[in-house]
């Protein structure tokens, strides 16, 4: 009857082990095909590794620019030289990562970590401009049911929403 016991505790610590193992396979693969490989178990290392490097290396880079030496034309520069240099490094970091294990262009991670630097500038400025509607919309975005009050109508906070997200005239010419 000892022995019969411990078969079946034996088979099912088995089958758990098994279950652990397929969920973190199929965990992985999610995030894999979603491009969120940063929350992965080598994402997270990777991006502790990565981002204070990175950071000195833009600072640097800036830096070195607004003296000459990178070109004073740089429009990167013009871009990024208002952020703090481990914001950049985050949002680069992270898109690199996202995208390690797919079959993605170079071109076209840079292009994705143009917008992400882009949308973090207009997600900024509506933050500056607008700090008590900026709150509400993070709130309500974070929260797990959704009070709606009548203070304001949703289809305003939509309608300012995308209107500060939309492109302005003069990115309307950069692809």
């Amino acid at each position: 009857m000892a022995t019969d016991l411990y078969s079946v505790q034996e088979t099912i610590e088995q089958q758990q082990r098994d279950n652990t193992i397929h969920r973190f396979q199929s965990d992985l693969t999610n995030k894999k095909q979603i491009h969120q490989e940063s929350a992965t178990y080598y994402g997270n290392s990777l991006m502790k590794r990565a981002i204070e490097p990175f950071a000195s290396m833009i600072g640097e880079y800036v830096s070195n620019s607004s003296k000459g030496k990178a070109g004073n034309n740089n429009t990167a520069v013009k871009l990024i030289r208002d952020f703090k240099p481990e914001t950049i490094a985050f949002i680069a970091a992270k898109s690199l990562i996202d995208r390690f294990s797919s079959r993605v262009r170079l071109s076209d991670v840079a292009i994705h970590i143009g917008q992400c630097i882009e949308d973090e500038h207009k997600f900024t400025l509506f933050k500056e401009k607008f700090p008590h509607l900026f709150t509400k919309v993070v709130n309500e975005a974070n929260a797990d049911t959704v009070n709606i009050d009548n203070s304001i109508p949703p289809w305003v906070l939509i309608a300012l929403v995308l209107g500060w997200l939309a492109p302005s005239p003069s990115e309307m010419g950069r692809g």
